[in-house]
């Protein structure tokens, strides 16, 4: 008998497992591999793979459509062509579509799945240079679009003359939520509810719309290089995302900006000049006077041409003062030629004394792409006892060997691309050769999306410029995308300008230096979990055990807050998180996070008043109390503005909390939080020499 109850008690915990794995696969995303289909390279795999790393969603990638129907929407990555699916396949998808499964696609052009798709033909063009969406027609799918260049997103020049290849859809019975050219005879987007599922279908491929810009191999589209607005690439992963949150319950994806800030803003320097050299640490002091680290890239100029001096010789010093401001330093080339993007790969190994570049005012002899990251970056490390893994190129020129280059000398960031200009803002991963079939390297690029680079600029009218990046950084805020500024330190009036632009900032907007941006979003890319609604309102957020410690900037958007009720965090082995939560408004979502580094929260900041610290701005080893006892243990833990745990103390209960700071913490900012069963404390503290 005892026998037989074991085996009901486990066949009952095997069907709840199994049942509970379904209903986790119906909160995620599966990305079908179609390259074995369509005999792709995997461009158009990587292509959709970054559109889902983007919108955030929880997703895996299967090559069988019997894998991928158990998800609850499905991303092809390539189009249906006739002959890409048999018969067998065929009704597979539609069985899954007409039973509640969603499908996402670009291009189709298999006449056996014109049904499904409410179509009855297409038309091929290549004189389509905008998307002009219905934005009237859902706010759910069209909640990030409020913005001109949001509505009518650009595909090429027309002055150009061919753009992308692109196909308009004849319906029958599908819904447009999208024209090319605003015509509508032209059907660009469309939707079509079959059964109990849905379809969606984009008249073009999606790697002409983000991995083609990415490369930089797109017709002319932007509408501005720099100090602007260039939202055509990020509203399919944006538009996307909006697709999920419709079709899934309570769709949980991953934050793109940490904790619950509304996005990150990067300050950057390049070093390019005897005068930046000279007037750099004014930057930096009101960097570190406002607790914000920023990346100084430095050019190692250690010899003299017709264009440029060796101004990095004898200068070193003034580098290394940046150190004790508490900023960051990386590499901007070792010459700033302005021929740089027509630089061959060259040899490795060289050194200051036999790698000896010369730019006689017109062209550059014996100057090479792997030289120019290698030994500026050897000599930045040697010289200032610093690790280098982010690049930006002089002039901002990108040779196609510079991916290959950076990932030999390991590299991990990349900044040379305009964001404007490649209609991106999100990070990506570069592909070697910048090629479309090019292998995808471990270099991440964030793209640099303001700058001081105007003509005319002057002390009398910089206020123009600061308009400008104040007003281009609110609009990439409500897209949660991240915005790189560069200023060049080379006039103290920019000290001014950065301090109007830092002044005017959200509170919403996070600063972070670029590798720690950057460090976020390859942990928030690696991260796994499942969501799961209750019925009654609450979203469980699970998170698997093998996936901490857990990055303390990642966050979560829940989408529904009209019918959400609690969110839970937890660990897959059951533990409850600290994750708190708010509404975003006017969207229609929630923000759920850890509290340590929030930003703009009033209940931290009425919490951070109970925690003192003596003096304040403090020197390492200054004293930190709370003249409260706590009824359980509780602990005191230390973050740089990394996010990275510098100290940490347990108290027992009923103690006081009182403990001295460490005596070898760098001057900068650091957060401090108590932690402890009833209650928790947040203060950011300013460390100075």
């Amino acid at each position: 008998m005892r026998s037989i109850l074991l085996a009901f008690v486990s066949v009952l915990f095997i069907s709840n497992l199994q049942a509970q794995n379904s209903i986790q696969k119906q909160s995620m995303v599966c990305l079908l591999d179609m390259t074995h289909l369509n005999n792709n390279n995997d461009s158009r795999l990587f292509a959709c793979k970054q559109v889902l790393i983007a919108t955030g969603a929880s997703f895996v990638v299967r090559k069988s459509i019997g894998d991928a129907s158990q998800y609850g929407a499905i991303l092809f990555s390539s189009d249906i062509l006739n002959g890409t699916f048999n018969s067998a396949q065929r009704d597979s998808i539609i069985n899954y579509v007409s039973n509640g499964g969603v499908v996402i696609t670009s291009n189709v052009k298999d006449p056996d799945f014109y049904n499904l798709f409410g179509i009855s033909d297409y038309t091929t063009e290549r004189r389509n240079y905008t998307l002009n969406w219905r934005t009237g027609y859902d706010s759910t799918l069209f909640t990030y679009f409020n913005h001109e260049f949001e509505n009518e997103i650009s595909l090429g020049d027309p002055d150009r003359g061919d753009a992308l290849y692109t196909r308009h859809y004849e319906l029958n019975g599908a819904t447009p939520l999208g024209y090319f050219n605003n015509n509508q005879q032209k059907p660009a987007v469309i939707t079509h509810e079959f059964g109990q599922g849905r379809v969606y279908a984009f008249g073009l491929s999606l790697r002409d719309v983000t991995l083609r810009n990415m490369l930089n191999y797109d017709y002319g589209a932007h509408r501005v290089y720099s100090n602007g607005f260039e939202p055509s690439g990020d509203m399919f992963p944006l538009f996307i995302r909006s697709i999920l949150a419709k079709e899934i319950e309570n769709f949980v994806w991953k934050h793109t900006s940490p904790v619950n800030s509304y996005n990150t803003v990067m300050i950057t320097h390049d070093i390019d000049s005897r005068t930046g050299m000279d007037t750099m640490k004014y930057f930096a002091q009101e960097e570190l006077s406002r607790g914000i680290v920023a990346t100084y890239n430095v050019t190692t100029r250690y010899f003299a041409d017709s264009v440029l001096s060796a101004f990095y010789l004898d200068k070193e010093n003034k580098v290394q003062e940046l150190l004790s401001y508490n900023q960051k330093i990386c590499s901007h080339s070792v010459g700033h030629f302005r021929d740089f993007d027509d630089f061959k790969m060259g040899p490795s190994g060289l050194t200051p004394f036999n790698y000896t570049p010369f730019n006689n005012g017109d062209s550059t002899r014996n100057g090479y792409v792997m030289p120019e990251v290698e030994v500026s970056k050897n000599m930045l490390e040697q010289n200032h006892g610093v690790q280098i893994k982010t690049f930006r190129a002089g002039h901002l020129l990108y040779p196609d060997a510079l991916p290959a280059a950076l990932e030999s000398q390991g590299y991990l960031y990349e900044s040379t691309l305009s964001t404007n200009d490649i209609l991106y803002s999100f990070p990506f991963p570069l592909k070697e050769d910048r090629s479309f079939s090019g292998r995808t390297t471990s270099v991440l690029e964030i793209s640099m999306t303001l700058s001081d680079v105007y003509g005319g600029i002057s002390k009398e009218n910089y206020h123009y410029a600061v308009d400008d990046w104040l007003r281009s950084t609110l609009e990439y805020e409500y897209n949660y995308s991240p915005v790189t500024l560069l200023i060049h330190p080379n006039r103290r009036w920019k000290v001014d300008a950065m301090k109007i632009y830092l002044d005017y900032l959200s509170e919403k907007n996070m600063i972070l230096d670029m590798e720690t941006y950057g460090n976020f979003w390859k942990k928030r890319e690696q991260l796994q979990f499942w969501s799961e609604p209750q019925g009654n309102g609450t979203t469980v957020i699970t998170i698997p055990d093998d996936q901490f410690p857990l990055d303390p900037f990642l966050s979560f958007g829940v989408h529904g807050t009209e019918n959400n009720g609690k969110v839970i965090v937890k660990r897959e082995s059951g533990q409850e998180l600290n994750f708190t939560s708010e509404n975003v408004h006017p969207r229609n979502h929630i923000l759920v996070y850890q509290p340590t580094f929030a930003v703009g929260n009033k209940t931290v900041k009425q919490e951070s008043n109970t925690i003192q610290l003596y003096p304040n701005p403090s020197s390492p080893g200054g004293q930190i109390t709370i003249d409260k006892a706590f009824d359980s243990g509780v602990e005191l833990s230390m973050y740089n503005l990394s996010g990275q745990l510098v100290y940490s103390k347990t108290f027992a209960a009923g103690s006081m909390v009182r403990t001295s700071l460490p005596a070898d913490l760098n001057p900068g900012v650091y957060v401090i939080r108590i932690s402890g069963s009833d209650r928790n404390y947040t203060k950011k503290v300013l460390i100075t020499q």
